[in-house]
């Protein structure tokens, strides 16, 4: 007899979802402890996977005791298998299996591979392609575009220049490509006579009201190339504030410290740019822009590669539901208050009390570069 919590029992994660080893039923799920009970339940499958040089290799060995054939679904991922071994024709060759369903004969046994491909380095340029907002294209040119329906006209100014006209698109979409290296600083001209920054900003020039910078976000190369983060189980969170602990290089700078309290992931409270130096987080209006207080884009990936480094993981605390009540962008955007007034008014942390909070929040976006 069989046992799951005495016979190989999978724990390592080779790679995200997949443990080393586990144990499927005819439906290509994880057998759970009452399917283990059930002497009904005899056909089963053995998957083992480990990381070989050219990606996670699996193997699944199907188990049919019964005295009639037996269809097996197989367990996700869904990748190219091949037949090695049929118990039931030992003679026949490697063949391919082309369905998601495993037919095993009676009293047999069938042996498949399969082949998951590894994640590409993060030293390669990595980054998140944005439909949206300014997204660097190489060789000094840069794409523009903005979401603004109820606009008639929008140009775009870039470095204080003259602003240049953006092509209308269906659905309320303008667009320009146009001469632009990384670095340079730019807001939209709308064609109510206002000024202001992209909404999908991935770094502003000073505060939220001010210019947004163009940002290559695949120039940082990534150090630890290895990373492929922890299992779910191995998880100890510390929450921390990062304005509270100095910045993205103040948070990094006790990184070793923080390792030696036996934490496997840190989670900073939310990061996205906020009106005002100082600010809990969650009144946030740039969603894509670290806030400047903090930090840069690549001291904030810098601070994650050493993280990594330290086999520690870093999460987000983010907020999806809404915006601060100063610097966002509506339809119709409105002269804006004063940021300094507002955050004076916020009443934001100034204590390094929060260093310490351990806390866990509703809402955690595992962030790797």
């Amino acid at each position: 007899m069989l046992r799951s919590t005495k016979f190989l029992h999978g724990k390592n994660e080779p790679a995200l979802g997949i443990i080393d080893i586990a144990w499927f039923d005819e439906r290509g799920e994880i057998i759970s402890p009452e399917a283990w009970n059930d002497p009904h339940r005899r056909a089963l499958a053995l998957r083992r996977a480990e990381r070989q040089d050219d990606g996670i290799a699996i193997l699944t060995c199907f188990f049919n005791p019964e005295a009639e054939d037996r269809v097996f679904k197989l367990p996700p991922p869904r990748l190219p298998t091949h037949v090695l071994m049929d118990s039931a024709n030992p003679a026949a060759p490697e063949w391919k299996l082309d369905s998601e369903a495993l037919t095993v004969k009676a009293r047999s046994v069938v042996l498949t591979r399969s082949i998951q491909p590894d994640v590409p380095p993060m030293s390669a340029p990595c980054s998140w392609a944005l439909p949206f907002g300014a997204t660097y294209l190489g060789d000094n040119r840069t794409r523009f575009r903005l979401w603004a329906p109820n606009q008639k006209s929008v140009g775009v100014q870039i470095d204080q220049g003259a602003a240049q006209v953006m092509a209308s698109q269906a659905d309320g979409w303008f667009e320009l490509e146009t001469t632009c290296r990384p670095g340079a600083s730019y807001t939209y001209r709308l064609g109510t006579g206002q000024s202001v920054p992209d909404p999908a900003s991935r770094a502003q020039a000073d505060d939220v009201h001010g210019p947004s910078l163009v940002v290559d976000p695949a120039s940082y190369r990534w150090q630890q190339t290895d990373w492929r983060g922890r299992p779910w189980h191995e998880t100890v969170i510390y929450e921390l504030h990062v304005g509270a602990c100095g910045g993205f290089a103040g948070v990094q700078a006790d990184l070793d410290r923080l390792s030696s309290l036996g934490i496997t992931a840190i989670e900073l409270m939310p990061i996205n740019d906020f009106p005002g130096q100082r600010n809990w987080g969650y009144d946030g209006v740039l969603p894509f822009a670290p806030d400047r207080a903090y930090g840069k884009p690549d001291e904030l990936k810098a601070l994650i590669d050493q993280a990594h480094r330290r086999r520690l993981m870093v999460y987000l605390d983010v907020v999806y539901n809404h915006f601060g009540p100063d610097g966002k962008l509506s339809r119709q955007p409105t002269r804006p208050t004063s940021s300094a007034a507002t955050s004076k008014r916020r009443g934001a942390p100034r204590s390094t009390s929060v260093r310490r909070r351990c806390a866990a929040t509703s809402s955690r976006t595992p962030f790797t570069g």
